[in-house]
C-alpha cells in the first residue's frame, strides 16, 4: 500500500497536466485503489492495479512496468489495427498457423468477441493519449496469454 501511495503522490504533485483533467478525480483514485491494493493476492495483481491506475491518466509517457508478471506466450503472428480492427499482417511459417493468411481479421478468441476482450482485459491497463497508439498497444498484447 505504501508503494501505491508513493506512486499516487508523485503523480499528484509532479504530473504536468493533472490540473487539465477535471474529469479525473485523482484524490478519489487514492481512496478507490488503496483497499484494492490491500486485497491484492500477489505481486502480479498488485502490478496490474498500478498499471490500471496510471492508465487513467491516458498519457503514453507515464507507465508502470511491473517486474512480477504472468508468464506469457504468443503465436508467431503479427496483428495490426486496420480501420480499428485486428488484422493479421505477418503469419509465421508453422503448420498450426496454415489456415491464417495475411489480411484476415481476428473476430473472436475462444468464442469471445475481440472487442469485448479489449474492453475488459486490455484497455483498462493501456496508458495512452491517442486512439492510434491505444490500438497499436491492443494489438501487441491481444494474443499474449
Amino acid at each position: 500500500m505504501a508503494g501505491f501511495a508513493r506512486l499516487w503522490s508523485y503523480i499528484k504533485y509532479n504530473f504536468v497536466y493533472l490540473d487539465r483533467r477535471p474529469e479525473l478525480n485523482w484524490d478519489g483514485i487514492l481512496d478507490q485503489y488503496l483497499p484494492r491494493n490491500a486485497r491484492a493476492k500477489d505481486d502480479i495483481e498488485y502490478g496490474r492495479l498500478l498499471q490500471q491506475a496510471v492508465a487513467l491518466l491516458k498519457d503514453g509517457h507515464t507507465n508502470v512496468y511491473p517486474t512480477a508478471v504472468e508468464p506469457r506466450d504468443a503465436p508467431l503472428l503479427v496483428l495490426e489495427p486496420i480501420e480499428g480492427k485486428p488484422v493479421a499482417t505477418v503469419v509465421g511459417n508453422l503448420p498450426e498457423l496454415s489456415a491464417i493468411q495475411p489480411g484476415m481479421e481476428l473476430l473472436e478468441i475462444e468464442g469471445t468477441p475481440v472487442a469485448a476482450i479489449i474492453e475488459r482485459d486490455i484497455d483498462p491497463y493501456i496508458a495512452s493519449s491517442t486512439i492510434q497508439d491505444r490500438q497499436l498497444r491492443w494489438m501487441r498484447v491481444l494474443l499474449q496469454g
